[in-house]
């Protein structure tokens, strides 16, 4: 089952819990007395405890049973040791432990967990397990649904120029750099390549070189802004190429280019 999917049945079996609880026809504070269970064990992969507990009643919060009275609580403990969905657990409830326990009991006060694990543990640990599994569900449905494109702004104005022979930016390409940044940090699954291409009036080899450099330079400046380098791609292209149009920012001066491709 893909990830997304068992997130999203993760939440619904925690929401669930919520509404049984709501149901149980007695909750009450007990004292375990007698814990006792039968393992079957299935290639190891899951073994299943049925599980049979004595517990006296200290208080009631819902329900006719007086305190003091001996409930005797059955319910299947599965133990999962493979990959696959998350499951949820009934929590082993042990000789002395103390609790409060949402239950369905018959009359002769023979009862069963009212919510599977939600029975045994709290309210404020339930509503923390109901916060994770919502987060669980919304990063997966996040990474189902991919990042989101960058702005159209930052497709359009992504060129870095640089002056013929020189690897230092111009000031407001480090404004610009910024903006990228900001946005690679929001999606840190997009991937980029620098494209980076050189003056046609340069030889083939220096141009190679001098386009390399360049990327390198503002490579440098997106690790150093928190940028992964696993993230970045450089590709010096030279003359290999022709440069995509200028901007009307550049001029007679501003010849070298690196591009921040999102390969879209």
């Amino acid at each position: 089952m893909p990830p997304y999917h068992e997130a999203l049945a993760a939440l619904n079996r925690v929401m669930e819990f919520q509404t049984l609880r709501s149901r149980a026809d007695h909750v009450v504070n007990l004292e375990v007395t007698n814990a006792q269970f039968s393992r079957i064990i299935g290639n190891q992969c899951p073994s299943r405890e049925d599980w049979v507990i004595e517990a006296k009643v200290i208080s009631i919060v819902r329900g006719e049973i007086a305190p003091g009275n001996t409930l005797r609580i059955q319910y299947t403990r599965n133990l999962y040791r493979c990959p696959g969905p998350i499951r949820e657990e009934i929590p082993e409830l042990k000789l002395g432990q103390r609790v409060e326990a949402y239950l369905n009991c018959q009359t002769n006060q023979n009862c069963v967990p009212a919510a599977l694990a939600g029975s045994f543990v709290d309210e404020v640990t339930l509503q923390a397990l109901v916060v994770k599994r919502r987060e669980d569900y919304e990063r997966e449905a996040a990474k189902e649904k991919g990042p989101n494109l960058p702005p159209d702004f930052l497709q359009r104005d992504n060129a870095i120029y640089f002056r013929r022979a020189s690897f230092e930016l111009q000031p407001s390409d480090h404004q610009l750099l910024r903006l990228h940044v900001q946005y690679l940090a929001k999606e840190p699954r997009v991937h980029i390549r620098l494209l980076s291409y050189a003056e046609p009036t340069m030889s083939r080899e220096s141009a190679f070189v001098i386009s390399e450099k360049r990327a390198m330079v503002v490579q440098r400046l997106l690790v150093d802004s928190g940028v992964s380098p696993s993230r970045i791609v450089i590709m010096p292209l030279g003359l290999e190429r022709n440069p995509p149009p200028p901007s009307v920012k550049t001029n007679t001066s501003l010849q070298g280019v690196v591009v921040i491709d999102y390969g879209l």
